[in-house]
């Protein structure tokens, strides 16, 4: 008990201590500023002695070496200004595409779709412009740091000591060469600069063409979005709007449609090479996507997938070419490769959706909508104009609401969520009705377009999530470790959370990008996270609260499976104990929570420093109002540690005794034989008295005392004594069983039974059982077991009372007057 007290002690003393070194330095503790009166000691020009002049003589040559070698190798600076006049290319094409936007502006014939597809290829040019500019930043600053060094050096190679009792011809000659040596470093290292200041020239020129093209769409785009808002046509219903469809407007459209076919035609001629190795790998991943049918059950998560292979295949190229987007990876579609893509993906989403939504009519409905917006992106594709897209959009509303009449007969009556929500559905159609016989025609069509957009995008998610989960079943099917596919659902379950919150953190952001609140996928991802504000240098933001989050579920996660692993695989190779396999796993998942918090603070940026307030403030917690947590908590590593008591081990504490269910680090749960649930404190268990009576061995001994009357043979007592010992197949042969003539009582002579058994819940039983066969034994022995008798010795009676005794009738005196 002392030894726990000292190491209690000691914790605390420790806490105490690590908690002041946290503490910020004392303002105290910092030197003092020098009065006038304490002069500083005059500071000394170091001067170069000419022994480190002729030392530099041999090292300066081959650091002159080695610098030219270095900038030699490094293609770096050629390479970023090849790629540099591609994206020059690219950056005066979009500039030229933003010309004849502007010129479409003054036609009356721009639409907000193109706006944003330029919008949205200039920012992708940014960012590779971005990445292209981070080399050329780095390469000035090493470049001026190297100037810097030689520069030093020559300082220094000129300021020797001339006091020095050597050759000054010599000194001066070999100072001469240096200074040679070093002129030529500074030379090259000039040259080099300037290469590297003329690469980014460039790239700031290419930036400042960027941010005007931006300027100029962001305008347009302001300019859409106010006028689409506004009456900018005839009602719909009226004739001057039909008066707007003549033959310009079909050549128009022909002839857009003739600049999309031959632009793709050049486009598909330019990069068939790259066209031809996506065909064999889309082939290739089809195939494979079949092949898996086989390897998974029908009630597979990935089985609908791999069922239309094809479907699946496109719906991978398309969510392969998002993460793309995402990532800061040099791969960028054409935008209209984009947007067929996108009606591809949607397409294959559909047909793998169909598989999942059991309803008919869900079904139609899902295909009818997403008809719709594939014939709405083609449009915008094909550049079509803004009076065909109306109309379309119009007389498909037109038809929407018939549909939304028919389908109200099935729900009249019905209050249910379900129903109301069927019922709401067509305000829908008949906004965009009212929008078109009004006149507000973009507003017409970008309502019609954001809300297909947003359901598809609904779509795309939903089947993405899926499809990650069904990837995953797959990829759990498959593997050859027979504890994964053990744990496959166990598995399942777990991961599902993390593809649930991606999907949604996904889902929000394409919403952003659909309604308008960001121009890429990227952006959206970007706005997201970095929205919040700073405390205390430290920024909470989405993007804080998600790696909060990831990092402790990761841990967790972690944990968990390498407590499965060593319970189920590693530990039980080597005979351990189940209450050393509990113990070593609970410290094995400690370490990991451990090491994941300490993990999630660098990754977050938290530093010493930052914590060094916290660690002081906790010191003077933890010995002041958190003191019996931390008791606790160092009892219960002192109780994991040098294992007291195991989980499963029978203990005793006080009047109650039970088995260990669950060792923590501030209580332990012991279950009595009343199925009540004890928790005690860790710091009772060390510091208190503790019956284990399974600690080293189950073995235990049980004692039957027995009573015999007196003039029985005591041989033949201790003979049956042993024989109903060893008649028990409970009862362990070694240690032996053994009885004892212990006394004489009161009442009988006292005999003593001791035998052991192999396990310590099976003693009340055995107690009972041996009890039954010496009480058999003793009865067909005529052995007589004695009750405890006691004398009365009478000295003094009332008369009355003894006649009464002897059978004398007695007479009532009182009566006798009456």
């Amino acid at each position: 008990m002392q030894l726990h007290n000292k190491f209690r002690c000691f914790f605390f003393l420790v806490i105490g201590i690590v908690g002041i070194c946290l503490l910020p330095s004392s303002p105290l503790a910092e030197e003092k500023p020098k009065t006038g009166g304490d002069k500083a000691p005059p500071v000394q020009e170091q001067k170069t002695s000419l022994i480190q002049i002729y030392s530099w003589a041999s090292i300066l040559p081959k650091e002159l070496i080695d610098l030219q070698n270095g900038l030699t190798k490094e293609n770096t600076i050629q390479n970023v200004d090849d790629e540099l006049g591609t994206l020059t290319k690219e950056a005066e094409g979009l500039r030229v595409a933003v010309a004849n936007l502007a010129k479409a502006e003054k036609d009356d014939d721009l639409q907000l779709a193109q706006v944003t597809d330029a919008q949205a290829n200039g920012i992708r040019i940014a960012n590779r412009l971005k990445k292209l500019s981070e080399p050329i930043t780095s390469a000035i600053s090493d470049l001026s740091a190297k100037r810097k060094e030689w520069q030093a050096k020559k300082d220094q190679i000129t300021g020797y000591d001339k006091k020095e009792i050597l050759s000054l011809a010599l000194a001066k000659e070999q100072q001469k060469t240096l200074v040679e040596t070093v002129d030529q470093a500074l030379q090259v290292i000039g040259d080099q600069l300037k290469l590297v200041l003329a690469v980014g020239k460039k790239i700031g020129d290419l930036q400042v063409l960027l941010y005007s093209t931006n300027n100029d769409l962001k305008a347009m785009d302001a300019k859409l979005r106010s006028m689409s808002i506004q009456q900018t046509s005839p009602s719909i219903l009226s004739i001057e709007f039909y008066t707007r469809i003549n033959a310009k407007l079909f050549k128009q459209s022909y002839a857009n449609t003739s600049q999309f076919v031959v632009n793709q035609l050049k486009s598909l001629h330019k990069n068939r090479n790259l066209l031809l190795l996506i065909l064999i790998a889309f082939c290739l991943v089809c195939v494979g996507v079949y092949k898996t049918r086989a390897l998974v059950s029908s009630s597979s998560r990935w089985y609908p997938f791999a069922t239309y292979p094809l479907a699946t295949t496109v719906f991978l190229a398309s969510s392969l070419n998002a993460f793309l987007n995402i990532m800061p990876v040099n791969f960028d579609l054409p935008p209209q490769w984009e947007a067929l893509l996108n009606i591809l993906t949607l397409l294959a989403a559909t047909r793998l959706a169909t598989l999942l939504i059991e309803n008919k009519s869900r079904r139609l409905l899902l295909i009818r909508l997403v008809m719709f917006m594939a014939v709405i992106i083609f449009m915008v594709v094909l550049n079509l104009p803004q009076m065909l897209m109306l109309l379309f959009v119009f007389y498909v509303s037109v038809l929407a609401l018939v549909y939304y009449f028919y389908q109200l007969r099935s729900i009249r009556g019905k209050t249910d969520m379900r129903s109301r929500f069927k019922r709401l559905v067509g305000l829908f159609p008949a906004a965009i009705l009212v929008l078109g016989i009004s006149g507000y025609d973009q507003f017409a069509v970008m309502l019609f377009s954001a809300m297909l957009s947003a359901i598809s995008a609904c779509l795309i998610v939903w089947m993405l999530y899926l499809l990650l989960l069904g990837f995953l079943d797959l990829v759990l099917t498959v593997q050859p470790f027979s504890l994964l596919s053990e744990s496959q659902e166990v598995i399942m379950r777990s991961l599902q959370p993390i593809a649930v919150w991606l999907n949604i953190i996904l889902l929000v952001a394409v919403q952003g990008v659909v309604w308008g609140f960001f121009t890429t996928l990227n952006e959206a991802m970007n706005g997201i996270f970095n929205v919040g504000f700073t405390f205390l240098d430290l920024k909470f933001s989405p993007r804080f609260l998600v790696t909060v989050i990831f990092v402790i579920y990761a841990a967790l996660l972690i944990s968990k499976a390498i407590q499965t692993l060593l319970l189920n695989r590693v530990l039980p190779r080597y005979g351990a104990a189940k209450g050393v396999q509990l113990s070593i796993t609970r410290l094995a998942h400690y370490a990991i929570l451990t090491t994941g918090f300490i993990i999630m603070l660098r990754v977050l940026g938290f530093q010493l420093n930052q914590l060094a307030l916290l660690g002081g403030a906790l010191g003077v917690g933890i010995g002041f109002g958190l003191q019996a947590i931390v008791n606790n908590f160092a009892s219960g590593l002192i109780l994991l540690f040098e294992r007291p008591i195991k989980v499963g081990d029978t203990i005793q504490i006080g009047s109650d005794i039970g088995e260990v269910k669950n060792l923590g680090l501030r209580a332990t749960i012991i279950q009595t034989f009343d199925n009540a649930e004890i928790v005690v404190p860790n710091s009772d268990l060390v510091t208190g008295q503790v019956t284990n009576w399974t600690l080293g061995d189950r073995r235990v001994r049980v004692k039957i005392p027995v009573g015999v009357a007196y003039g029985t043979d005591v041989a033949k007592v201790l003979q049956i004594l042993i024989a109903c010992a060893n008649a028990n197949p409970v009862v362990l042969s070694t240690p032996k069983p053994s009885a004892f003539f212990l006394a004489f009582g009161a009442s009988s002579l006292d005999f003593e039974l001791r035998v052991w058994i192999s396990e310590y819940l099976d003693k009340l039983q055995v107690l009972s059982d041996l009890n039954q066969d010496i009480e058999n034994e003793f009865a067909l022995q005529k052995i007589e077991i004695p009750f405890p008798q006691t004398d009365l010795h009478l000295r003094s009676v009332d008369e009355a009372a003894a006649a009464r005794m002897r059978g004398v009738p007695v007479v009532n005196t009182e009566e006798e007057k009456s």
